[in-house]
């Protein structure tokens, strides 16, 4: 099994347990707070290095979301082209 499709079988198992059924929106929401974070520390003049490494943060998970993002809908995919409504593991 490559990379991608464990990622994918790791975000079904997550989804089954959450209530968003998206691991890729926990992501999302994630990194929207951290920009809010961001926001705030920009507006009250923090220092360069704590902005930056927050920036930073923010760059990375918008990868990992577009990673996992992509290993979800492959996941769709085998799903719909599995017959008999099972489900692949």
């Amino acid at each position: 099994m490559n990379v991608m499709n464990e990622v994918g079988v790791l975000c079904q198992k997550y989804n089954e347990f959450s209530l968003s059924r998206s691991f890729a929106a926990q992501i999302l929401k994630t990194i929207r707070l951290s920009e809010l974070h961001l926001e705030t520390l920009q507006a009250n003049g923090a220092a360069t290095e704590a902005i930056n490494a927050i920036a930073e943060k923010i760059r990375a998970m918008r990868h990992e979301e577009g990673v996992v993002k992509n290993a979800e809908d492959a996941m769709k995919q085998k799903a719909r082209l599995i017959p008999s409504g099972r489900q692949y593991h």
